[in-house]
């Protein structure tokens, strides 16, 4: 059996689940029904920050498979909210690793941590760690409106191979916000009640530019890892953009499933490409914190690029 390249597995899949659009989100009104191992008790959570469904406490981890067999994991967290020059933020983290068969042959994985303004639901600076069987990258990105600036280090592991570093600051369009895989994610589920809406979104992912094209689909059940959802089908086509920002012909359509409900949880994603079918689904869920929020600390820098509290 030939097995995947490296990452392609588990990134395009981590860019399936993070892709979105935009809309005011709703609180969740009652635990889902999916897997949890939260234990606290209380009648509701606490209410998300504007203009992104992503809530500080929440974590979930979704299995990544192709053909039947496991490839992959896939688990993203959600620290509880912080403020930073006066501003509330979100640190979100996440981890993709190799798993199965596979692992024995690639220990591939990533970690990625972002800093997404709560108010403004986008992303201020996002890390990633990229390991592959030849190299370790780097990423450190900056966002600012117009423009994103990257700071580039590869560091091989193999004899022989050089190492690279680059730093670069790319220009986009000024009128379109910019996302990362965290804050894309946030997007989408806020957007999910609109069936029939359509919209573009651009996501940096490494130090590559995306056009993604989404449309909310429809309502429709859909099982994941052995459970039924009622879930609400986003479908979306995905450019890369040159660095005259024009989509390149070459595009990747995609499918996510949320659940149909106010929390507008991600439960399943399908990836198809010309030789393969790539499938996440969700395995557990902890829900949001029920709690009151506390006045909110300064934000810490993460003591390694992505980490789990």
């Amino acid at each position: 059996m030939k097995r995947p390249s490296a990452l392609r597995s588990l990134l395009g899949l981590a860019l399936v689940v993070a892709t979105g659009c935009y809309q005011e989100p709703k609180p969740p009104a009652l635990p889902v029904p999916a897997p949890s191992t939260s234990t606290e008790a209380a009648e509701a959570p606490a209410l998300p920050v504007s203009q992104t469904a992503l809530w500080g406490g929440e974590k979930l981890i979704a299995e990544v498979s192709t053909s039947g067999v496991t490839v992959g994991r896939y688990e993203l967290w959600v620290e509880r909210p912080c403020v930073e020059a006066g501003r509330p933020m979100l640190r979100v983290g996440s981890r993709a690793e190799r798993t199965g068969v596979y692992a024995a042959f690639d220990d591939s994985g990533a970690v990625a941590s972002s800093l997404i303004d709560a108010q403004e639901g986008v992303p201020v600076s996002s890390r990633a760690q990229v390991e592959s069987e030849r190299d370790i990258k780097l990423f450190d990105v900056r966002y600012t409106p117009g423009s994103f600036q990257y700071r580039f280090d590869r560091r091989p592991k193999i004899p022989g191979r050089l190492p690279y570093y680059s730093e670069k600051d790319r220009r986009t369009p000024e009128h379109v916000p910019l996302h990362d895989i965290h804050s894309a994610l946030g997007r989408v589920r806020a957007h999910a009640d609109e069936i029939g809406w359509r919209g573009v979104l651009l996501v940096v992912f490494g130090r590559t530019l995306y056009q993604i094209d989404v449309e909310v689909a429809a309502r429709e059940e859909v099982e994941a890892a052995g459970t039924s959802y009622k879930a609400i089908r986003i479908d979306g086509v995905a450019r890369r953009l040159n660095y005259r920002n024009t989509p390149l012909k070459r595009q990747q359509g995609f499918s996510l499933w949320v659940s149909d409900e106010p929390i507008h949880l991600p439960v399943r994603a399908q990836l198809d490409t010309n030789k393969r079918v790539l499938v996440a689904e969700l395995l557990d869920y902890v829900e949001p914190a029920r709690t009151p929020q506390p006045q909110l600390a300064p934000c810490q820098a993460p003591d390694e690029v992505a980490r789990s509290e």
